[in-house]
């Protein structure tokens, strides 16, 4: 639609346009990310995703051959003929808003990784064991997060930490939580900083359950 207007407006282009929708980028539904963007320059490794599966036990492999594509058996030469790329992006956040202006200009784009860590303590019932003798995984996992946010308020902007899933077993009222799992999505522009912030977030996962 956006290039039809503009066609209808400003008469064909001198370059040829093309849209493209990207795949398996941030939001990914396999545990790999920017497998689009990667391919346009030559820096997506099949071998990284031959194997792997989304949360339903569905194979990255089979996921293209649904979509009607096959999996490369290296990775892809490179574009060259891009003059440039555009994105247009409404803003997620709040910033622009917050202070008044309707447009902002990307000068740097953020570094991002992700973990997927599982807890395992011992389920116990809720009314007959004693908190002395609890190993509770949720409770574990609340420290976790807790210390991980406030080491990154410490450390400031541009660093963003999110626990965004938290999976408890057997997730029930009545029983101690003897296995959670929750992912962290950590994000930076540099990535020296991130690095540095990295190991504490790996030994803060690495304490006594009670």
């Amino acid at each position: 639609m956006a290039i039809d207007w503009l066609k209808t407006q400003y008469g064909a282009p001198l370059r040829t346009v093309e849209v493209v929708a990207m795949a398996e980028e941030e939001g990914s539904r396999f545990p790999y990310v920017f497998w689009g963007s990667k391919n346009i320059f030559g820096l997506a490794n099949p071998d990284d995703v031959r194997n792997i599966c989304d949360a339903k036990g569905n194979s990255f492999v089979d996921a293209m051959k649904a979509c009607g594509f096959t999996l490369p058996n290296a990775p892809l030469t490179p574009r060259q003929d891009i003059k440039a790329f555009v994105e247009l992006h409404i803003e997620q956040g709040c910033v622009l808003e917050s202070n008044g202006q309707s447009i902002g200009v990307v000068n740097a784009i953020v570094g991002q990784r992700r973990y997927t860590v599982t807890l395992n303590g011992e389920s116990n019932h809720a009314g007959t064991t004693p908190m002395g003798y609890r190993r509770d995984t949720v409770y574990a996992f609340s420290r976790i997060c807790h210390q991980s946010v406030e080491k990154a308020k410490r450390m400031g902007d541009p660093l963003v930490l999110t626990f965004g899933k938290v999976e408890p077993r057997p997730n029930t009222v009545n029983v101690v939580p003897g296995k959670t799992t929750f992912t962290i999505d950590c994000r930076h522009t540099d990535a020296a900083r991130a690095a540095r912030f990295h190991p504490t977030v790996r030994k803060r996962h690495a304490g006594d359950l009670r």
